[in-house]
């Protein structure tokens, strides 16, 4: 029915062709109807009759093909059913094997494949529908050069592709076209890239008719034979839309480039060792229109023709200098490879050849080397050492070798890696060794192990190893290998069983026993493996101890004496010194199996003396055999006893002193508790002893001295209590020497009970202050409970400040009086006490230091500022680091004449929530007589100064004062004159001109509202503010305007104040006058009323070039800029609360160095003297104007 969807999607494009051409001619259209039925017709009758489509018998056909010298395409149409088909697919690729892509002949054939595959069918080919447009109605059909389905010669069931392709294959124009393909993989996708040309006249519009095949189908045609299909479509490469063939347009001689990627997954494997890579082939010819009707091929390509270009890794050399037939772990191999160029194109697109392993299916890169320019058959190798350290243990074998990467259009994949495995040299692993036969040993005899390993790779085998054989007691791990031998014999060879045979001989000193047995392997490169254990793999059979008497030693009466069993005591099997030797006889004192001997000592007796003469002790010895209590190897063994010579003593009584006091010592006569002999036992004289307090149990309790054999002691300190036993040693003159022990009991004597003082020394306290302190657990007594000693508590300076509270043990303190009290305490026992007393400090207050900068050391940090003469001082206060945290501050400043007497005073609290940023004012402080009114309304005098006091409580309740004094410990005074305004910055120049002007203004107030007739020192102090503010105004800095004010009130009626306003009118006017002309001359400048008095350019002080040249240039002095700030103009109003600020102390500005020291010329001074920021030189050039202004 497929075929009747297609000729009705072809009639109804024919309709809509017809529709848009507007054929309306009725005989055409007749034709058209009734060629669409017939076909119809026919389809149903084929569809009716068979479910496939007929195929033809077989023909094959079987010839060498000539070139028609251009290229040819065919379009195959076959099914797996169909017999025919199967010589017509051989037919194909036989032609293509001579005239197809790498042909012999020729490389101008190729054609795609539409086949029916057994599995999955026919291929789903839309958009482009290809099969359909073909039109087979029979199988085997193949179509050259899209002939349409009336040419018989190119569209046909023969199987004559020979002779097709010869006669030129339908092609058009073939020779005016060219068509070249090229595909590389990258990664999962297989870029493609079709180019085509055209070499005629003009331009040509043409399609590229391109599709993706597998060059062999994985899949075989049903029957015999049955071979596999070639050039099989799987895909087609389309337009950017999908809708159909990309178009081009290719103007004669330029080449045209289109590009694709296709996953390499749309092709399969050929099923016979061929990559899905390898087995990509792309199909491509160019058509002179779209795919919808039949058209002209004009040529024909695939991407197996032409040149290709092929890189591989042609050769790899792996080399072991450690061994030529396997790696272990740590060997150093050389890989060497050559990448070569085998294709048919030079290669300059770079890349890199790799030195790798195989890290089971992953490639681990060891070292890598740049790709050069390679020519066809061109070669490049590279050669690197790879460390075996650090790779899988595990691996059985290792492939080493190298790859190509980074490649661009390389041909295939298969061939860009080349490896070689190498077997891996693996520590071998141990089994269990086995004993022959018995494995109860018997003393004397030898007996055989089979030691065993396996290789654990593929290069040893039980020739090439050799093993280690151990053994220990049981359990121990005391572990020796001196007794095996042999070796060389191989046993049960390849079986799981195969092993060597070793001999094993005991040794004799060997303990009896159950063994251990292990063994490890060594392999060829010796390689060892892991110790493998066998437990208990044989047991020593045991042998009874030897006990021989003699030779008989000789010993010691009375002395511990050690004997060496040596010759005495053996065991076949254990040393001596592993056998356990013991007696019940009471002579018999210790084994010790270090030294192998034994301790005996025949003590003397009071009654019986020395066991003298020849005697004999009973001892067992076990050496570690299964014995019963009461079957135990045992001996005797003699000793020959003679006398020692040694002192003999008697018991000593015990002594008794008191702890101190007159019978705090003592003494014992000890010659009538010893006596002695000589060696041979006979009396001798004690008289000649030598004695010796050896040691002391408590050393610490009584001295001792001997002299002339009586022994003296005492106690030591008032505090000794208890017992010490001495042991006194007497030697004789054979330095023959015996001990002997004293008790001596001291009997306790009372001591006082005690305080310790220590945490009450340097005690302070403040007044009203309560302090308790547990006085109970400073007291101790070393003879009495605590609790039986009362304690008795006094302050005699104040009665009732230190008070002893029973019930609780503390000692509560807290004084009224400021000053050091006494408190005396008085501990007392049953027997005795002991009285003490110490100071406390009370205090009211401590001290609020102050520090003028922050190196030195105070609570609050005080930093005055504008100290200058006629000027309002400022204050940054800011808390030090260290001071307490203080809850709150009062702070008291007083200003002060030169002579001490205080005029100004300020108190006011700190606001404490500024704690963090501190505070500044001005020092401007209120009257004492009038607190509306500044003490220093004009600034400060020379020698006038001002302090501080500050008051404060902290977080702990303390209180804290500044220590008042005659003389103020903190106070500031100002000595300093304003600098001349050249030397102030700007901002403290404008703030100076500010103060100036107010003080004016102040002191024409206080002239106008004095009701003392004489107003001199006020108007002098006028003149002189004036004269400081017209200096100020003459720096170029600064516009001063002169204030336009009245001196008198709108309801003054007096005749005396209006006569003063009309003289003051007319002395205004004169001035300004005289200074208009001194301008006029100087300078020929006019001057401006509105902007008040200014000195004329050329007369002012920096002008004089006279000034200015006579006294060593004053013109600097003028003219200099300060570069800091100098003055920050006060903000503060009186009694206002200080705000805090950021403040950073300013420096004091140097006073320039003036000219040397000249007699005084020019006008007399003033009563003031000279006028302050005036120098000597302004004097003696402008003093003259300055007084005429004074005076008017």
């Amino acid at each position: 029915m497929w075929e009747i969807a297609l000729k009705i999607e072809g009639f109804l494009y024919c309709v809509k062709v017809v529709g848009i051409m507007k054929f309306y001619a009725k005989s055409i259209s007749v034709f058209i109807v009734a060629l669409f039925l017939g076909s119809v017709a026919l389809s149903v009758v084929v569809e009716n009759s068979s479910t496939t489509p007929s195929y033809l018998d077989s023909e094959p056909i079987v010839s060498e093909a000539q070139s028609p010298g251009h290229p040819v395409f065919a379009e195959y149409v076959g099914a797996h059913w169909c017999g025919p088909c199967h010589s017509m697919s051989a037919n194909l690729h036989s032609v293509y094997g001579t005239n197809g892509g790498g042909g012999s002949q020729s490389e101008d054939f190729t054609y795609v494949s539409f086949w029916e595959s057994p599995t999955t069918g026919w291929g789903a080919d839309a958009p482009i529908n290809r099969r359909a447009h073909l039109s087979a109605s029979a199988y085997p059909t193949v179509v050259y050069g899209d002939a349409p389905t009336s040419d018989s010669t190119y569209h046909t069931s023969s199987r004559d592709v020979t002779g097709a392709y010869q006669s030129g294959g339908n092609m058009f124009n073939a020779n005016d076209y060219s068509l070249t393909i090229s595909q590389s993989p990258n990664g999962n996708n297989m870029d493609i890239e079709i180019t085509a040309m055209y070499t005629g006249s003009g331009s040509k519009t043409v399609y590229i008719y391109a599709a993706v095949t597998e060059k062999t189908s994985p899949e075989a045609y049903t029957g015999s034979p049955n071979p596999n299909p070639h050039h099989v479509w799987q895909d087609w490469l389309l337009n950017s839309a999908g809708t159909g063939f990309e178009s081009v347009t290719l103007t004669s001689g330029t080449a045209v480039s289109k590009s694709w990627s296709k996953p390499i997954s749309t092709v399969r494997g050929d099923g016979a060792g061929q990559s899905a890579t390898d087995n990509f082939l792309t199909v491509a010819a160019l058509l002179d229109g779209s795919h919808t009707a039949n058209r002209n091929v004009l040529s024909a390509a695939d991407s197996e023709m032409g040149p290709k270009l092929e890189i591989a890794v042609t050769d790899i050399n792996v080399v072991n200098p450690a061994s030529s037939s396997a790696y272990m772990l740590g060997d150093q191999i050389t890989v060497s490879a050559t990448a070569k160029n085998i294709g048919g194109l030079d290669y300059t697109d770079g890349g890199t050849l790799e030195i790798i392993y195989m890290d089971g299916n992953n490639p681990v890169v060891v070292s890598t080397k740049s790709l050069t320019n390679l020519a066809i058959q061109g070669t490049m190798t590279h050669t690197a050492n790879i460390d075996t350290a650090n790779m899988p243990s595990n691996a059985w074998k290792t492939a080493f070798g190298a790859r190509l990467t980074g490649l661009v259009g390389d041909l295939s994949l298969t061939n860009n890696i080349l490896v070689e495995e190498v077997n891996q040299d693996r520590p071998p692993t141990a089994k269990q060794a086995t004993v022959s036969g018995d494995n109860t040993i018997e003393r004397g005899n030898i007996f055989t192990v089979i030691a065993k390993g396996t290789a654990e790779d593929y290069v040893d085998t039980i020739e090439s190893m050799n093993f280690e054989l151990e053994v220990s007691p049981a359990g121990q791990n005391l572990w020796d290998g001196s007794i095996d031998s042999g070796g060389e014999r191989i046993v049960n060879e390849d079986t799981s069983n195969e092993g060597r045979e070793y001999t094993m001989t005991p040794t004799s000193t060997m303990p009896a026993g159950d063994y251990d047995l292990r063994s490890k392997v060594i392999d060829s490169r010796g390689q060892e493996s892991q110790w493998r254990v066998t437990p208990d793999a044989f047991s020593l059979a045991n042998g009874i101890p030897q006990i021989v008497a003699e030779p008989i030693p000789t010993v010691t009466c009375d002395v511990a004496t050690d004997v060496d069993m040596t010759n005495h005591i053996s065991d076949t099997e254990t040393p001596l010194s592993g056998l356990d030797i013991s007696s019940d006889n009471p002579y018999f004192v210790s084994w010790n199996p270090l030294s192998s001997t034994i301790t005996v000592d025949f003590s003397f007796d009071d009654v019986q003396g020395c066991p003298l003469d020849q005697k004999s002790i009973l001892v067992t010895v076990d050496d570690g055999g299964s014995y019963s209590s009461n079957n135990m190897p045992y001996g005797t063994l003699k000793f020959n006893v003679i006398e020692n010579g040694q002192p003999r003593w008697l018991g000593l009584p015990t002594q008794s002193i008191d702890e101190q006091g007159p019978d705090s010592d003592g003494t014992l006569r000890l010659l009538q508790y010893v006596t002695d002999t000589t060696a041979d036992g006979q009396d001798s004289s004690n008289s000649l002893l030598v004695f010796e307090v050896f040691s002391q149990t408590n050393p610490g309790l009584i001295e001792t001295r001997i002299e002339n054999g009586v022994l003296g002691f005492e106690t030591i300190g008032t505090d000794a209590e208890g017992q010490s036993t001495l042991t006194i040693r007497a030697c004789d003159e054979d330095n023959e020497c015996s001990d002997q022990t004293l008790l001596i009991n001291i009997n306790p004597i009372n001591d006082a009970p005690v305080i310790d003082m220590t945490q009450l020394e340097d005690m302070r306290l403040k007044t009203n202050t309560e302090s308790s302190i547990d006085l109970k657990s400073l007291v101790s007594d070393v003879d009495n409970s605590i609790d039986d000693v009362t304690i008795l508590v006094s302050s005699p300076g104040e009665p009732g400040g230190a008070q002893y509270i029973r019930q609780t043990g503390f000692m509560k303190l807290k004084f009224d009086d400021v000053g050091n009290q006494e408190v005396v305490i008085k501990v007392v026992d049953t027997y005795d006490s002991t009285e003490y007393s110490f100071t406390i400090e009370v205090y009211d207050s401590l001290e609020f230091t102050i520090a003028k900068n922050p190196l030195e050391d105070g609570f609050m940090v005080v930093e005055a500022g504008n100290m200058y003469i006629g000027q309002i001082p400022t204050a940054n206060m800011y808390l030090s680091e260290d001071a307490p945290v203080f809850t709150s501050m009062t702070v008291k400043w007083q200003t002060c004449t030169y002579e001490g007497v205080c005029d100004g005073m300020w108190i006011y609290d700190l606001d404490m929530t500024q704690s963090a940023q501190g505070w500044q004012i001005d020092v401007d402080i209120p009257n004492v007589v009038n607190p509306d009114s500044p003490a220093r309304p004009y600034g400060y005098d020379y020698g006038d100064y001002f302090y501080i006091v500050i008051d404060g409580v902290d977080d702990m309740n303390n209180n804290y004062k500044t220590i008042r004094s005659a003389e103020p410990l903190y106070k500031w005074v100002v000595t300093q004159d304003v600098p001349p305004p050249s030397q102030m910055s700007e901002d403290m120049l404008n703030s100076h001109i500010d103060k100036l002007n107010e003080k004016i203004d102040q002191i024409k107030n206080d002239i106008e509202t004095t009701t003392d007739d004489d107003t001199t020192s006020l108007k002098v102090e006028l003149v002189n503010a004036e004269a400081e503010l017209d200096l100020a105004c003459l720096d170029a800095r600064v516009n001063c305007v002169e204030d336009q004010t009245s001196g008198t009130s709108a309801d003054e009626t007096n005749s005396n104040d209006n006569t003063m306003l009309i003289l003051g009118i007319v002395a205004a006017i004169i001035i300004f006058a005289l200074l208009g002309g001194m301008f006029m001359m100087r300078g020929n400048q006019d001057s401006d009323e509105s902007q008040g008095f200014k000195w004329a350019d050329t007369t002012l002080p920096a002008r004089d070039a006279v000034a200015n040249s006579m006294y060593g240039g004053t013109q600097a002095i003028f003219q200099t800029q300060l570069t800091a700030p100098q003055y920050s103009p006060p903000q503060q109003a009186y009694h206002q609360q200080p705000q805090p600020i950021q403040y950073a102390p300013q420096p004091t500005a140097a006073r320039p160095a003036g000219p040397p020291i000249q007699a005084h010329r020019g006008p007399p001074f003033p009563p003031g003297g000279l006028p302050s920021g005036w120098s000597m030189d302004q004097w003696e050039y402008y003093g003259q104007q300055y007084l005429d202004r004074m005076q008017n």
